[in-house]
């Protein structure tokens, strides 16, 4: 799919995503990282920090799917999540701007696609320890999402706690899973975390 598609044809990708489709967030990733990857760049003068940025809107898309039927421009609302993500980009910047300033040469080298030789095997016990080390809230609601398929809202029935407590702790878990594969020298997007793990 291309950015010039009708809106009707994305409506259909998203309302697909609200019910856990997969291959139709992949789609909307990949059109959106089209979208938002030239005026990211131009603002954060970084082609690494622009996608880790462009990653963290779909994250939360994906996180949040359950109400994106409800949504009646659903294109302003990811313009909007990709903005305030940018918002906060800079705003760490300005607060830690000497130490962004002694990574800057750091994140030149980061790579940015995965190498043919990737072990799969090593990605995976990347991610299996990770999830034994994380606090056991977080491993639990993750397992029950991933593993057992099961959505926010049903997870949070079982656990008795909120949505929004059970889409919170998906997101740290999934940005603790990306920091780990990074830590150990490898780079993979969300969407391939998501599909994969």
């Amino acid at each position: 799919m291309s950015p010039g598609n009708p809106p009707y044809e994305e409506r259909e990708l998203l309302l697909r995503i609200a019910a856990g489709d997969e291959a139709a967030f992949r789609q909307i990733y990949h059109t959106y990282e089209d979208l938002l990857m030239p005026y990211l760049t131009e603002l954060t003068k970084s082609n690494h920090i622009a996608e880790d940025i462009v990653q963290e809107t779909m994250l939360r898309l994906w996180l949040n799917r359950e109400h994106i039927s409800t949504l009646e421009h659903p294109r302003a609302y990811i313009y909007r999540m990709a903005g305030n993500c940018a918002f906060s980009w800079l705003k760490s910047r300005m607060i830690r701007k000497r130490v962004e300033q002694d990574k800057a040469s750091l994140e030149l080298t980061v790579a940015t696609e995965v190498a043919t030789d990737l072990s799969f095997q090593t990605i995976t016990r990347i991610v299996q320890q990770t999830i034994r080390e994380m606090p056991a809230q977080r491993s639990r609601i993750y397992t029950m999402n991933r593993e057992q398929g099961l959505k926010p809202a049903d997870i949070a029935k079982a656990l008795h706690i909120s949505v929004s407590t059970v889409n919170n702790t998906l997101y740290q878990a999934i940005k603790t899973i990306r920091e780990a594969i990074e830590k150990a020298g490898y780079y993979l997007p969300v969407w391939l975390i998501l599909f994969f793990f």
